[in-house]
């Protein structure tokens, strides 16, 4: 593994914890308080929808599923009290609130997955609450008291629909597309009855058509790409994904590392088609939903659940990606009867064959559609502000009218992570079409918690810490966008020109902002050859900014050269305050920071180019390129700024060659201006 990927794997693991930190206890805070807000309207049901996670299948399948019940009558916060739960992929979790649901005493409970389908059974042992199960490979080999030789000796409280994964029928169509394909590698989560089901029948189906089948077992989601490239190296011609959750997390990374090795990867679920996987064989996720609903609506409806058998089986469906082939080292076809069946084609132009459903009918109007974005931010800061003002001057230039081609949902979490989740929650539920986001803790709660909607991203330093890929070219399918690395070797030549016998320079930086920690490693690393070293001092919240300012400025030191990071930007004003008292230039990495703050010197990339070149990428993806094939970009503009008064007030003459060359020379005969 190398530095990078052992970077991104701390990032996520230290992201991950505190998300599901976060995620549980809100969970409990909802089902504590809602038998309190549902006992004023007994009459109405009460219904719990908990899905291991709200990515994929399982969205999918939760979308049928409320469906089905609006169809039959029962529409939230009409007919029916709705809560709905994700466990976000972790098992603790939805230990959790199965317990609280339970506890809630609701008139049905829904679970999607087998590990909701095992945490709420082994919660509601007593079965004080009816219990509906769907998007569950097998369910006789869950360990909830089903056994499929005796059917009708089971808990009289739990029903549901089984949807085993046609995993035979995948590997019939993978050795139809090649019929020399001898060894194909498998990821697989240990701790999954239902993985382990799938894996059964894919070693028997690959016994009988002669193909070896090299294993990889894991036990978290991270661990997936590395388990991947092991697979690729023992010489894996394929991988398959098939029914295993904690797989399906990290799936757009199992992808990824087929792309790389330019071997294609077939799945069990159709929609990664669309994600670079050469097909998807499943069950249509929608319909099961909608299946599950409808017995859900019938236990609502009065029925007894022990009367109500377990029903297995759902329509597949195969979505096919035509443009795959020709990225192979090896030679896969997709014969004409095959592209025939398919209910999805992917054909490399972005354009897709969808299922007739899906197919406007005559009288249908072609009006464009206006595309729900919504733009999430971490803090509000001045990057941000020259950020959205180039953004939208970008959009208006290029034609396009918010409320006609686009509805744009603006939101801040004010630098509370519980808010950011909520954020990413909300526009998810609210079926973005796209996702916009500014700042790396942005970035990484997203990543999470998006799915496969487009993310694009700007105003990040180095968008690989937050686990976007490995560079430019290799991330992410799903996602791209714009760095906005800091120009910290133009920063280290312009202090030493301000200050020729400085031997000291220092900086505050955010330890819990993986970016702001960079920010700080690099200027070190540049200061260091112009024959400067920096005193770093780090702060964890804004309270702190003011005291730790004071601190480093008895350090010695000869300036502070100000790092860019979410909370620090916000807590500008108090490392002013702290180097005019103590008369230390302040050098910093916003225009703003001179044109409003007290920064006599700033070198900054153009935050209004990267809001200009966001909505340039937006304008693409509208148009119908897909993120998988747009580089991540960087703004290589940087503007030079000085602030002579704000110089002298900490006793600094600026260089005349250094004000000649600048962009912008602010607070001259008391009004700012643009030099040139």
């Amino acid at each position: 593994m190398s530095a990078v990927d052992h970077t991104i794997l701390r990032v996520v693991q230290r992201l991950a914890l505190g998300v599901v930190l976060i995620s549980a206890c809100a969970a409990v805070l909802l089902l504590s308080d809602w038998h309190g807000r549902v006992t004023r309207r007994a009459a109405v049901p009460r219904v719990a929808v908990f899905a291991f996670s709200n990515q994929g299948v399982m969205e999918e399948s939760v979308r049928g599923c409320l469906e089905a019940l609006a169809a039959r009558g029962y529409r939230a916060d009409e007919t029916m009290q709705l809560q709905q739960f994700s466990a976000e992929s972790d098992l603790p979790t939805a230990n959790t609130i199965a317990k609280g649901i339970v506890d809630a005493q609701v008139n049905v409970a829904i679970t999607f997955g087998t590990p909701c389908l095992q945490a709420m059974a082994a919660s509601n042992r007593d079965g004080q609450v009816p219990h509906v199960f769907g998007c569950v490979t097998d369910p006789y080999t869950a360990g909830v008291g089903l056994d499929r030789a005796r059917p009708k000796l089971r808990p009289p409280w739990l029903t549901g629909l089984g949807t085993f994964e046609p995993v035979r029928e995948a590997f019939q169509l993978a050795r139809q597309l090649r019929p020399a394909l001898q060894c194909v590698g498998v990821v697989w989560c240990t701790s999954e009855s239902c993985s382990e089901a799938c894996l059964r029948v894919a070693r028997d189906e690959c016994r009988l058509l002669g193909i070896t089948l090299l294993e990889a077992p894991i036990t978290i989601s991270i661990e997936v790409p590395d388990a991947a490239k092991s697979l690729v190296a023992r010489g894996a011609e394929a991988l398959w994904l098939g029914g295993d959750n904690i797989v399906e997390v990290a799936a757009p990374a199992l992808i990824e590392v087929g792309r790389v090795a330019q071997i294609p990867v077939f799945a069990n679920v159709p929609w990664h088609a669309a994600n670079g996987a050469l097909f998807g064989l499943g069950a249509d996720f929608v319909e099961a939903g909608r299946i599950t609903g409808n017995i859900a609506a019938d236990v609502l409806d009065g029925r007894a659940v022990a009367e109500m058998p377990i029903r297995e089986g759902v329509p597949q469906q195969l979505a096919l990606n035509t443009s795959v082939p020709a990225t192979l080292r090896d030679v896969w076809r997709i014969p004409s009867n095959v592209l025939a069946t398919a209910a999805t084609v992917i054909d490399g132009t972005n354009s897709v064959k969808a299922p007739a459903s899906s197919v406007p009918q005559a009288g249908a109007t072609n009006a464009p559609k206006c595309w729900n974005i919504h733009f999430l931010n971490y803090a509000e800061s001045s990057l941000l502000d020259e950020c959205l003002q180039g953004f939208h001057a970008e959009l208006a230039a290029r034609g396009m009218v918010t409320g006609r081609h686009c509805r744009i949902t603006l939101r801040n979490a004010q630098c509370q992570m519980l808010n950011l989740v909520t954020m990413v929650d909300a526009a998810v539920a609210d079926n973005a079409d796209l996702i916009l986001v500014t700042s790396t803790p942005t970035l990484q709660a997203t990543l999470k918690k998006a799915g496969q909607v487009p993310v694009l991203f700007t105003v990040v330093a180095n968008p690989f810490l937050a686990g976007v890929g490995t560079d430019v070219s290799n991330h992410l399918p799903t996602v791209t966008g714009i760095s906005t690395m800091s120009d910290f070797a133009d920063m280290a030549a312009v202090v030493r020109e301000c200050l020729p016998h400085a031997t000291r320079v220092g900086t505050l930086f955010s330890s819990n902002e993986d970016n702001c920690v960079y920010n700080k490693d690099m200027l070190a690393a540049a200061l260091q050859k112009v024959g400067i070293s920096l005193d770093a001092v780090a702060v964890s919240t804004s309270a702190e900014v003011a005291d730790a300012a004071l601190a480093l400025s008895g350090r010695g030191i000869d300036a502070i050269c100000q790092v860019v990071g979410n909370m620090l930007d916000t807590s500008f004003a108090a490392i002013t305050l702290t180097a005019r008292r103590e008369r230390l230039p302040l050098f910093a990495f916003a225009t703003s920071q001179a044109r409003d703050g007290g920064a006599a010197v700033t070198v900054a990339r153009d935050y209004a180019e990267a809001g200009r070149q966001l909505a340039r990428q937006t304008q693409r993806v509208m148009q119908g390129a897909l993120p998988a094939q747009m580089p991540i970009e960087y703004v290589s503009t940087t503007v030079l700024s000085v602030h002579p008064s704000n110089a002298a007030a900490c006793g600094l003459v600026l260089p005349s060659q250094l004000c000649a060359r600048a962009a912008n020379v602010f607070g001259v005969a008391g009004e700012p201006h643009a030099a040139h």
